[in-house]
Formats: structure tokens, sequence, C-alpha cells
């Protein structure tokens, strides 16, 4: 299949050892579509702080401009936001 990678998910996404992640509006199916994860990661609340990785699934821009500065916030210096 053309553009298809055998790369990991997990690995695209940047999702590492003891990261804690935030999920928002995810699919049911997210962590069968991610496969095995490292070691030691934790799932956060979204109004958790310190995070070193957000992914916030969304169809309404509206609603993403009100989120971004809250995701911001939340954020460790070097976190990741992932939008789908």
């Amino acid at each position: 299949m053309a553009g298809y990678s055998k790369t990991p998910l997990v690995k695209k996404l940047g999702i590492k050892e003891d990261y804690k992640i935030a999920l928002i509006n995810h699919p049911e199916n997210y962590f069968y579509l991610l496969g095995s994860l490292p070691e030691g990661i934790k799932v956060a609340g979204n109004t958790e702080y310190n995070l070193n990785l957000i992914h916030y699934f969304t169809n309404n821009l509206k609603e993403l401009e009100v989120c971004c500065l809250l995701f911001y916030h939340g954020l460790c210096p070097d976190g990741i936001i992932w939008i789908s």
C-alpha cells in the first residue's frame, strides 16, 4: 500500500518510557491502534500539569481554539501536543 510505514504508531507520536500523557476525545480503540506501550506510561487527566504529551481529537475549530491555551499550561517544557 502506498505511503504505508512499518514504524509503530507509538514511535511516530513520540511516546516514550515513563511519559505522562493526556488523551482527550480519543476513539474507543485508541490503545488497540497504538499497540504496545513503553514501560511506565501514565494516562493522566487533562487537568493535570507536567504532561509529556497531549493527544486531542476534535472536529470543532471553536473548541480547539478554547482548549489550546489550557493545553499549553499543562505541558512540561519539552511536551508534545498532537491534534487529530
